[in-house]
């Protein structure tokens, strides 16, 4: 059976941060497709800036 569901970008800060959490079990169901997530335009830009700020703040770490 699959599940949809909305992630927050809380969620995904979350575990991104604490991979072994409530919110990382729930990436890893959609990692795994037991959840499918739902997203609109708005979800998307949050998405978007929350990874261009993971990226660069790790780029800048590096070098």
């Amino acid at each position: 059976m699959k599940y949809y569901a909305v992630i927050d970008t809380n969620v995904l800060v979350s575990a991104t941060l604490k991979w072994k959490s409530v919110p990382g079990s729930i990436m890893d169901l959609a990692f795994n497709e037991v959840i499918v997530p739902l997203v609109n335009e708005k979800i998307l830009r949050e998405y978007q800036t929350f990874s261009n700020k993971t990226i660069c703040r790790n780029t800048k770490a590096n070098a």
